[in-house]
């Protein structure tokens, strides 16, 4: 199976669920992360986010001037869904200038 998943940042991040013993076959609990300039360009796209199906969480980024939203969703994770979801949300996030700044999960029992 991770043959199959493509050779970049999110492949190496699924083969390194796999390697550590997710099934990619079971719902996963991702979170993706937002960087905002702002406070209130964080509420922002986590209000927009979360009429999306997302749970969020606006918080100040603690290693710089940055604010972080995550937005949370329940899914079985593949390289192509997150890659979609990756780019929603970037592109939710230029509107108030900020960025998609990766994702992660844990593991499920």
């Amino acid at each position: 199976m991770s043959r199959d998943i493509p050779m970049d940042a999110t492949g190496d991040a699924l083969r390194r669920m796999i390697s550590d013993g997710a099934d990619l076959l079971k719902v996963h609990s991702i979170d993706f992360f937002v960087a905002t300039p702002s406070q209130q360009a964080g509420i922002a796209v986590a209000s927009a986010v979360k009429q999306k199906g997302f749970e969020v969480e606006v918080s100040k980024d603690e290693t710089g001037p940055e604010w972080t939203v995550r937005c949370t969703k329940s899914m079985v994770p593949s390289h192509a869904a997150i890659s979609q979801i990756e780019q929603s949300l970037d592109v939710t996030a230029s509107q108030y200038e900020g960025r998609a700044d990766g994702w992660g999960a844990f593991p499920v029992e």
